[in-house]
């Protein structure tokens, strides 16, 4: 079952699980791969836009609300915030090691 046009799958972190996200007001759907900003019970988070698999669409679409809501695309600002805190975090672990 495809995920309806006004829903899609991302995954908020690169190893995380992939939720199913409702689109907010008139934006366009982004395609796998695209960054957004997502908001959900966690809080506003970036998160990236996945192929829905047909296999899986029925697990997808198990009538439950989607754990998030897409807000708006991903900007540049947002996607060199993300990688500031990528190094600042690969930059600590490699401290710890030493």
């Amino acid at each position: 079952m495809a995920e309806s046009p006004r829903t899609l799958v991302v995954k908020l972190t690169p190893v995380g699980r992939p939720v199913r996200a409702e689109i907010e007001g008139a934006a366009r759907v982004p395609r796998a791969g695209e960054s957004v900003v997502v908001r959900s019970e966690l809080g506003t988070a970036l998160a990236r836009v996945v192929a829905s698999v047909p296999q899986t669409g029925a697990y997808h679409d198990r009538g439950e609300a989607p754990a998030a809501r897409v807000v708006r695309a991903a900007n540049p600002q947002d996607l060199a915030t993300r990688a500031r805190q990528a190094t600042r975090r690969s930059e600590e672990h490699t401290s710890e090691l030493q």
